[in-house]
């Protein structure tokens, strides 16, 4: 009865404080703090769990129509909208005291709307190639794309491998995109019966030495 008792209360919800009253679409964290992007393409951040928030940095010039892209990478925090005018894409850096004003960066002709980090690399979607970056998104290095046509979705990158799909086929590459390993697998056999099929892979994870695939 106690341990019955003890994984009710463990596992309650509760709610946590929209920032200024705007939804989120986007929200990451760090181990420490909580970041949102809201609906309103404004970046927050919590200290406390999601009680209190603040603004990250002034200096965004979006539009009021959502968050497409949020990522952290150490000290950096990375924002991008795919709508307006000439300015997409943002980059913010932590100096140790405080989040500096967010900062244009220099690739401004479609947004990023996909971004994966490892310890040393930055990756991205560029005018539907992959590239890749190793200081911090200020210039970026193109990728030789994997033997699929179309939409290319970056899904996970490791210190070994970098995952990408389109629909349901799964690749890695081991060498920064020299060579590609399809490891679709049993993955495209995956959902509804006849005439439908699996049409996409949404997510990948780590977990326990596994990877978990939706």
């Amino acid at each position: 009865i106690i341990v019955s008792f003890l994984s009710y209360i463990l596992c309650e919800w509760e709610m946590i404080n929209n920032p200024d009253n705007q939804s989120i679409n986007k929200l990451i964290s760090d181990g420490y703090n909580l970041y949102a992007g809201t609906t309103f393409a404004q970046v927050f951040i919590s200290h406390n769990e999601g009680d209190t928030w603040s603004i990250l940095a002034e200096g965004l010039n979006t539009f009021p129509y959502g968050t497409d892209m949020l990522h952290k990478k150490e000290d950096y925090i990375y924002f991008s909208q795919n709508i307006g005018s000439d300015e997409y894409n943002y980059r913010s850096y932590n100096n140790g005291i405080f989040w500096e004003q967010w900062e244009l960066l220099p690739y401004q002709s479609s947004a990023l709307t996909e971004m994966v980090s490892n310890q040393n690399y930055l990756y991205t979607i560029i005018d539907g190639s992959i590239s890749s970056s190793l200081d911090y998104g200020f210039t970026w290095n193109p990728l030789n794309n994997p033997p699929i046509d179309g939409y290319i979705k970056l899904l996970y990158v490791s210190n070994q491998y970098l995952y990408v799909s389109h629909g349901c086929e799964v690749f890695r590459t081991a060498d920064h995109g020299q060579t590609w390993e399809n490891i679709t697998s049993i993955l495209n056999q995956i959902g509804p019966p006849d005439p439908y099929n699996c049409s996409t892979v949404l997510e990948m994870s780590y977990f326990d030495e596994y990877l978990m695939i939706s």
